[in-house]
């Protein structure tokens, strides 16, 4: 028997997961008139296995990765053939869950183990895809670790290396909740983990159906390898889900760090401290999703909106925005928003970060002194080439190449992506050098943190080194609830001795730090994290019967966005963008599908591409000279809601020639309204870099799963109004101009009946969204100007509390969040001793109280 996929699409019909599945639902069947293995035939398997029954609400089901020697369309159609599958057992897999929810873990299974064994074995006997002589039960250095594997890798379960698939290519993830159920890791065993996959996908492959009686309980013993259980303390990957019985373990010895929170900032943070041989935890509410392709591949980005792999936020009803309620996505998965975002890699101008030294910030947080640190963290990689010819415009001295995420260029370009820069410079816009060497005004083509080889999204994950998972516990599904303090503060400060953090499954933990506790949750977790553990505005947190550790008013407040609107063009016939590839599109879509995963497994086509043509405008880029002159007069408006400081910044960065709008080219329909079949479009983001409006984020529960308020205050300032209309007035004027208008069969959103300046700003109330930027909930500011954090990141009134994300911006950017959030963990060990780890800066209890 072969492992559990298929080679071809044309020996899919006889696989054996396909026909364990039709005694079970005979409306499974695939039948085709087409001859098999022909292109036609190909066809109809495809929209015979893209079209499953829905999947209910809340399923967590285990499912079958495929290696990666597979070509795109037959991974796609294996990932949603088992899908598939997966639905049509729910039954049978929901009663079985009831008694596995007793057995699940590692060591968890306890005095349950036989009755455990009794049944398994009952079921293999049963079992007539199988016989005694083509398995054997393996149970490993642990006694409760369950493994079926052929007898010709029997030799490798005791020391052999021979035989298996490869342990970096094959695992079980859940699509549902996405819960990781068996994540690679460099630390891992590759003798043992060869074995361990190989079986797990084999038993799939041997049992059909009957193995989803014991397949949580395999995935449980499959992720305690024994080279991790070797030297006694657990290290590396941990599900909190499927593996609480080992989190349990790890967590019996106090780590030195914990840092909350696995995205962008996160793990970088965890991973240098475990390099220095620390012993750090990490703590990530979502789950580990290597290799998924709604991830992985650029063309696919947005696919986890609204999923299991999304907070999906809503703010408080806008009244500025026809009292709407606006989608706010922040991801819930390993890598944070890195693995969610449109991978767009930029950076902003050079006064834009010398205004947070004019803050309060100091000077670590200049352009000049952070430059060595976003070269640090980057690997760059030059064009080779697009599907346009396009010159693409770079500066290499800007730009670092050992860094651990990498930057490229993709190879397809969008015709009408291409003409909108060639419209915006005949408008007259500058050709800007390069989006991330601090001189971004104007229109170029960016970089996306994508890897050239395989044209696959980075991740923050990437700085997990197997140098650091030798000290690192990364534990996935668990969510943070509550800060821990010590029963005495030290010279008046509250002193961070750990947190306490539920999984997935409802089980609670408390982890303790000996060191530090770094909160890199968000600008909505980490303010939440702290208003529940009793940091925040006592009016705020008291009547919620939460007890004020430190009164910090700030937390929570200075709340800012990249508001944005978006023109959508409907393009003319012939036009390709990625419509084609949406289910919306018509019956052409299946055929688009497999065209455009066959050229992406080829290097090529409209998946290997992102947001390629951006412009950055500063306002005499599109307003005239009467428009400048009101722009002056709401500058000089008083009691706006936002800090006379900070309205001083941004003027002076206005006044001085910073980018107040960014254009974005989508090339697929973003709009609010609905597609016509067998039509394509551009959408025209028109995304304001700073606004003037200021909102905030609070905690309305002491229960962790209730979602804090959130109220970004769009359009507060009648500024922000003005400039997205001005910007997306002067988007439809490109639209117009050649060469885009070329491509332009009509404008559908805002469409031509809005003409008049009180029309279009009608239509922003009633489309402005968020760019997925929210910044400055835990701000780097004196603590008289709302500040959480001092310069060194420590939260004020705390000894060892810090916060490492995007949430300590006290102003925001003209660029996208990656690039600001990768580099902030060089800044925060700009503050450490390397060789001791011990602060460096502030000294004294007075000196930590307040900002230098």
């Amino acid at each position: 028997m072969g492992v559990s996929y298929f080679v071809n699409a044309k020996q899919f019909s006889q696989h054996p997961i396909y026909q364990s599945t039709l005694d079970l639902n005979p409306s499974l069947q695939f039948s085709s008139t087409n001859e098999p293995g022909t292109a036609a035939y190909k066809q109809d398997l495809f929209r015979h296995i893209t079209s499953p029954p829905p999947i209910a609400e809340g399923q967590n089901l285990p499912a079958l990765r495929i290696p990666s020697n597979l070509s795109k369309f037959e991974r796609g159609v294996e990932r949603a053939w088992v899908m598939r599958l997966q639905n049509s057992c729910q039954q049978e897999i929901n009663r079985r869950q009831q008694m596995l929810e007793r057995e699940r873990g590692f060591f968890g299974i306890g005095a349950n183990w036989e009755k455990v064994k009794e049944i398994t074995d009952a079921r293999l006997e049963n079992c007539e895809k199988i016989g005694q002589s083509e398995a054997m039960l393996w149970r490993g250095q642990q006694p409760n670790a369950l493994v079926l594997i052929p007898p010709s890798l029997a030799g490798a379960a005791v020391g052999t290396s021979s035989g298996g698939a490869q342990a970096s290519n094959l695992f079980f993830h859940s699509p549902s909740s996405s819960a990781s159920l068996l994540p690679t890791s460099p630390h891992y065993s590759d003798r043992h983990l060869s074995t361990l996959f190989y079986s797990l996908s084999l038993s799939l492959t041997l049992f059909g159906d009957a193995v989803m009686h014991f397949l949580p309980l395999l995935a449980s013993a499959a992720l305690v390898a024994p080279s991790l259980v070797a030297a006694g303390v657990p290290k590396g990957y941990i599900d909190g889900v499927n593996n609480s019985t080992m989190l349990a373990k790890a967590l019996k010895k106090p780590f030195d760090y914990i840092v909350v929170g696995g995205g962008n900032t996160g793990l970088a943070v965890a991973s240098r401290l475990a390099e220095a041989s620390k012993r750090v935890l990490v703590l990530e509410a979502g789950s580990h999703q290597t290799d998924n392709i709604e991830i992985s591949i650029p063309g696919e980005a947005g696919s986890i909106f609204d999923s299991a792999l999304d907070w999906a936020y809503y703010t408080e009803p806008q009244v500025n925005a026809h009292n709407r309620s606006v989608y706010w996505p922040r991801a819930k998965v390993l890598g944070g928003c890195s693995a969610m975002n449109f991978m767009v890699f930029t950076r902003a101008v050079k006064a834009e970060y010398d205004a947070w030294k004019s803050l309060g910030a100091g000077n670590g947080w200049t352009w000049s002194s952070l430059l060595p640190f976003f070269k640090k963290s980057e690997s760059f990689n030059e064009p080779t080439g697009n599907s346009q010819n396009a010159t693409v415009i770079y500066d290499s001295s800007v730009h670092g190449s050992e860094g651990p995420i990498s930057s490229s260029y993709p190879p397809y370009m969008s015709p009408q992506g291409e003409a909108f820069a060639e419209s915006l410079l005949a408008l007259g816009l500058p050709q800007a050098q390069d989006l991330t060497n601090g001189a971004d005004v104007g229109v170029s083509y960016a970089s996306s943190a994508i890897n050239p080889d395989g044209h696959s999204r980075v991740t923050s994950t990437a700085y997990l080194s197997a140098k650091a998972l030798k000290h690192l516990v990364v534990a996935t599904n668990c969510h943070a609830t509550k800060i821990n303090w010590a029963p005495e503060k030290r010279h008046g400060m509250a002193i961070a001795d750990g947190i306490t953090f539920v999984t997935g499954s409802g089980v609670e933990f408390v982890a303790h730090a000996t060191k530090e506790v770094v909160l890199s949750a968000g600008s909505i977790g980490t303010p939440q994290l702290l208003e529940i553990s009793g940091v925040g505005n006592p009016k705020i947190i008291n009547p919620l019967g939460i007890k004020t550790v430190v009164n910090l008013p700030g937390v929570g407040e200075n709340l800012q966005d990249h508001p944005a609107v978006v023109n959508v063009y409907k393009l003319k016939n012939g036009s390709v963008s990625l419509d084609t590839v949406q289910s919306t599109f018509g019956p052409a879509y299946s055929t688009n599908v497999a065209s455009a995963l066959e050229q992406y497994e080829a290097g090529s086509g409209l998946l290997t591409q992102e947001l390629y043509t951006l412009a950055y405008l500063e306002g005499s880029n599109f307003l005239n000279a009467s428009e400048e002159k009101q722009v002056q007069e709401m500058f000089a408006l008083k009691n706006t809601g936002i800090s006379p400081k900070q309205l001083a910044a941004i003027k002076g960065l206005y006044d001085g020639g910073a980018p107040i709008i960014e254009y974005l080219t989508i090339n697929v329909f973003f709009g609010a309204s609905s597609t016509e079949e067998n039509c394509t479009y551009i959408s025209l983001a028109t995304c304001l870099q700073h606004s003037l409006s200021r909102g905030s984020t609070h905690i309305t529960s002491s229960n962790h799963s209730v979602y804090p308020s959130i109220d970004p205050q769009y359009l507060q300032h009648p500024a922000d109004r003005f400039f997205l209309s001005k910007g997306s007035q002067f988007a439809r004027k490109a639209a117009h101009t050649y060469p885009l208008s070329e491509f332009i069969e009509t404008e559908q959103e805002p469409g031509y009946a809005v003409q008049t300046e009180a029309q279009f700003e009608d239509w922003i109330e009633g489309d402005v969204r968020t760019e997925y930027h929210p910044i400055g909930t835990a701000a780097m500011l004196p603590i008289q100007d709302g500040g959480v954090v001092s310069p060194e990141l420590v939260v004020y009134g705390t000894q060892n509390l810090r916060v490492a994300d995007v949430s300590i911006m006290p102003i925001h950017l003209s660029a996208h969040a990656m690039s600001v959030a990768c580099v902030l963990q060089s800044r925060f060990f700009a503050h450490f001793n390397v060789t001791n780890f011990h602060l460096k800066t502030p000294q004294t209890p007075s000196e930590r109280r307040q900002p230098r």
